[in-house]
């Protein structure tokens, strides 16, 4: 099984994701957000998610 991680690189929870992800060997692809992949992410996520200039 493989997950995708969106995330930005200034973000401290997605980087420390992003490691703690490599350092387990959990298979997954790293998508920065950004407003091209904003609609995916709102497609796939289960929770609500805001950009921020809502």
């Amino acid at each position: 099984m493989s997950y995708r991680l969106f995330g930005a690189e200034t973000s401290a929870y997605s980087t420390k994701m992003r490691s703690y992800l490599k350092y387990k060997a959990f298979a997954f692809d790293w998508v920065p957000r950004t407003s091209e992949t904003e609609d995916e992410l709102k497609r796939l996520s289960r929770f609500s998610s805001s950009s921020v200039s809502d």
